[in-house]
């Protein structure tokens, strides 16, 4: 099993409040209904306001390398 852990931080011109972010967020909650090669799938946003931490948190499971090389070409990835 592969874990796949992958952090964002938004630059100066993007929040929470960017009808993108949210997009992005949506679409990134439901790439377990489209992939069929994730095994386990946690998502969320960062709730604390310091300095060193990322906005946005995935953390996914995968079962070997190829499926996670298949996620990370998936068209709903892209």
């Amino acid at each position: 099993m592969l874990m796949h852990i992958v952090t964002f931080t938004f630059r100066n011109s993007w929040s929470w409040a960017s009808l993108e972010a949210i997009n992005a967020e949506r679409a990134t909650r439901a790439h377990p209904n489209h992939i069929g090669e994730i095994k386990g799938w946690s998502c969320g946003r960062n709730t604390t306001k310091r300095d060193i931490a990322a906005d946005f948190v995935v953390i996914s499971l995968f079962e070997n390398r190829k499926d996670l090389d298949s996620y990370i070409t998936h068209p709903d990835h892209q």
